[in-house]
């Protein structure tokens, strides 16, 4: 009996690896940190302007301005984080370009803000639970896209 019990637990394990890796709740600084320290990228913690935290990333990326910005927050641990950059094209950003962004690319979304900048952004949402593998993945698939976007609105691919 004991054996079947085992083989069964076994089995749901194979079935629903997600059950093996940490569920997550909330997401944090840290957490995010954690996924852009592991991609090279560098950042400073601070506040916004409600007092919710947020990531500035200092470099390694191809954005004139790259943020974290968590929301619905309690204590410095978030339900939603929107990972935030920019670019300035050479001649200004085009909706042209935009709108092949938003059409083709997956992931992410992709707007002219107040400014005439390119803005992309790409949302994590913790309500029901996230992996943190999935966090990471999302992190990185947020730096990659930024590259490609950059590239993108300067009239590249």
């Amino acid at each position: 009996m004991a054996r079947l019990l085992a083989l069964a637990l076994l089995g749901l394990l194979v079935i629903n690896p997600a059950s093996a890796q940490s569920m997550l709740q909330k997401l944090t600084p840290q957490l995010i940190g954690n996924a852009l320290g592991a991609a090279g990228i560098a950042y400073t913690t601070g506040k916004d302007g409600v007092g919710d935290p947020m990531l500035t990333i200092t470099g390694g990326t191809a954005a004139k301005g790259m943020r974290a910005v968590f929301f619905s927050c309690a204590a410095d641990a978030c339900e939603d984080v929107t990972l935030w950059a920019y670019v300035s094209p050479t001649g200004g950003a085009r909706m042209d370009r935009i709108n092949t962004w938003n059409r083709d690319a997956r992931w992410t979304r992709a707007y002219i803000d107040k400014d005439g900048d390119a803005v992309l952004e790409l949302d994590i949402n913790a309500t029901g639970g996230i992996g943190d593998t999935a966090v990471g993945v999302l992190v990185r698939t947020f730096i990659d896209q930024v590259a490609k976007f950059a590239r993108h609105i300067d009239g590249g691919i």
